[in-house]
């Protein structure tokens, strides 16, 4: 949900789908033994959004999940969505 400003509230994305993404991100840090100093909610849902954001603007993307998994060490999330009328891709 956008709030005002035009950016998302956290506290609604949160609540939504993005818990289970932020858990798996976060646990999986923990599992390799990644700090997370600087690790922020505000700054994780921010570029969630804006990747979002741009998947979706590809006419035929409907839906985005992010995946963590480990990439040259450390935690990265890889991007799955679904096209319109189709299976789930791997970006």
């Amino acid at each position: 949900q956008l709030g005002p400003d035009g950016d998302y509230d956290v506290k609604d994305v949160v609540a939504g789908d993005t818990v289970s993404e932020v858990l798996a991100f976060v646990d999986l840090k923990r599992a390799i033994g990644e700090a997370l100093d600087d690790f922020t909610l505000e700054r994780f849902v921010h570029a969630l959004h804006a990747k979002t954001a741009v998947l979706l603007q590809q006419p035929d993307v409907v839906e985005v999940r992010f995946v963590p998994y480990i990439k040259d060490g450390k935690v990265a999330l890889r991007a799955n969505f679904r096209r319109h009328d189709g299976p789930a891709d791997n970006n």
